[in-house]
């Protein structure tokens, strides 16, 4: 009994003991875990960006609110005629920057007007005191023919490229437009009786939208303009405008008034206009030099090597548009004053004893040797025989086929026995009448290149080019050079005079892009001419482009 009591009691305890290691073991297990409350995270600080624009251009962004940190992309873009110049509110010069926002700032962009820089071909020291130059180094681009319209129902005055010039005037590093305006009434078939045309400036042309602020100058004058040049008449280092007169067309020996309505009261024969404006397009005054002339196109330029501006009278018309006093070419010999002594452009008479008169539609003082003095360049009809001449008892016609260069030598007199003929190969074999002249080194050669521009009936255009070769000598190359060299349609142009040799499209070559473009006789609604047609030098080759 008492070993089974003793026995009870040993499984009792052992019993305890497991129950005491159970119980132990539940004690030392972890706590059940408790989730904590936890704390939001502040909203980011945000700031405010903007953005503006002076006047002259816009920008990509206006701004906004931003997180801190964030990175915004801004860029500045100029308007037509601009050019980006800075920012206000932070210190970068690029036109494209990146922002990072750690603060609220305001930015603005910052924009000029653009001053015109030249992109015109460069020539010797004589050649740059040509009309071509002066009209070369100052052009931009041609005046189209839907701006023409709207200058001319502003106006009441015709417009044409021919009687108008761009330059800067008043010196402020912008391209000013100059026109004479010739009464709409002035031609018979346009109705009504001739009246005095009037001087027309926009100031800052090329940077302004219609409507434009037009200054208006009353003229004595009345013709149709043959040209407009700006060149420093009397060396005061202010320029004049040479406006060459066309006018003698409506009064001639042997046609008639073909153009004027108002026969009985026809215009004045009028010779070269000097128009002086200051720099405050004040009109100072209005000279007219020299015999009266039909002029198509002046020439002007230091002929005779003595530092001043001398002008070139070539006559246009014969038989029909001729007047006495106006047969043979002459040269107005500056004083350096802007006083004039004219003379007959030849040392000897033997011409002017044999010949009716000698005549070119376009005529062009330049140094094509590369003597030092320089030359004249004219022409009339080439390619094919213009016919015969009506018989009129000694009276002998001057006729000439090509376009002729006179030698100078710096004695401001010329000898026809001194003289070029540029032989057309005309593959178009057509006749062609010489509207304007251009001139280029296109190939980089070291001369001067010739340009003859030509039109088959005064609704097209024809390109011809002349590669000076040396020695007087010049090739005509068109047919492998031009691309694109005529258009016997109007829907590009009428026709065109002079050519100028720009930069066009930047690429450090010279292009080839008409000036004179025919408008003033094709205002009406069927004529819809391209606004930009030249041709662009590609390596000494020269590819149409039309509104590129």
């Amino acid at each position: 009994m008492k070993n089974f009591l003793l026995l009870s009691l040993s499984i009792l305890s052992i019993f305890a003991f497991i129950y005491s290691c159970s119980s132990e073991m539940e004690d030392t297990s972890p706590p059940p875990t408790v989730t904590q409350p936890q704390e939001s995270e502040p909203d980011p600080t945000q700031y405010t960006l903007t953005v503006t624009a002076g006047e002259g251009g816009t920008v990509s962004t206006e701004g906004g609110t931003f997180d801190e940190g964030t990175e915004i992309k801004i860029t500045a873009i100029p308007s037509e005629g601009n050019e980006f110049i800075g920012w206000e509110g932070v210190e970068e010069t690029s036109n494209e920057i990146t922002v990072q926002i750690n603060s609220s700032i305001n930015i603005k962009a910052l924009f000029k007007v653009s001053l015109f820089e030249s992109t015109s071909e460069r020539y010797s020291d004589i050649n740059e005191t040509t009309r071509y130059f002066s009209l070369t180094k100052s052009f931009k681009r041609y005046i189209s023919l839907d701006e023409a319209r709207y200058l001319r129902e502003t106006t009441d005055h015709m417009f044409s490229n021919k009687d108008a010039v761009t330059y800067d005037i008043n010196e402020d590093g912008k391209l000013d437009l100059f026109w004479f305006g010739m009464s709409k009434n002035v031609w018979g078939y346009m109705g009504g009786s001739h009246s005095n045309g009037k001087y027309f400036i926009i100031s800052d042309y090329f940077n302004q939208s219609p409507p434009y602020q037009i200054l208006e100058y009353d003229s004595s004058v009345e013709f149709a303009a043959g040209g407009v040049n700006p060149q420093d008449i009397d060396g005061d280092g202010i320029k004049e405008i040479l406006i060459f007169s066309n006018n003698v067309h409506q009064i001639n020996t042997y046609g008639g008034g073909v153009y004027i309505t108002n026969t009985s009261n026809p215009p004045e024969e009028l010779g070269t206009v000097i128009l002086k404006i200051d720099n405050s397009f004040n009109l100072i005054y209005e000279n007219i030099i020299g015999t009266p002339k039909c002029i198509h196109r002046g020439g002007s330029g230091d002929v005779d090597n003595d530092g001043d501006i001398d002008i070139l009278n070539f006559p246009d018309g014969h038989p029909t548009n001729q007047t006495t006093r106006q047969k043979f070419p002459t040269i107005l010999y500056n004083d350096g004053a802007g006083n004039f002594t004219e003379e007959l452009i030849f040392k000897d008479t033997s011409l002017e004893d044999y010949y009716w008169s000698m005549d070119s539609t376009t005529s062009h003082l330049f140094d094509m040797d590369g003597d030092g003095f320089l030359d004249i360049i004219f022409g009339r009809d080439i390619g094919v025989s213009p016919g015969e001449k009506p018989f009129i008892e000694d009276v002998y016609w001057f006729e000439i086929e090509n376009t002729t260069i006179l030698w100078g030598d710096g004695s401001g007199k010329f000898s026809w026995d001194n003289k070029s003929d540029l032989i057309l190969k005309n593959e178009l074999n057509c006749q062609q009448l010489v509207l304007g002249l251009g001139f280029t080194d296109y190939d980089n050669d070291g001369d001067i290149d010739l340009v003859v521009q030509t039109t088959r009936e005064y609704n097209n255009y024809i390109l011809n080019l002349f590669e000076n070769t040396g020695n007087r000598s010049f090739e005509d190359v068109t047919i492998n050079k031009i691309d694109g060299y005529y258009h016997f349609e109007t829907e590009h142009l009428g026709d065109m005079g002079e050519m100028m040799s720009i930069d066009k499209d930047g690429d450090g070559d010279y292009d080839l892009v008409p000036k004179d473009v025919t408008v003033f006789c094709c205002y009406g609604s069927q004529y819809d001419f391209v606004s930009d047609l030249y041709w662009e030098n590609t390596g000494g080759q020269f590819v149409r482009r039309i509104n590129d």
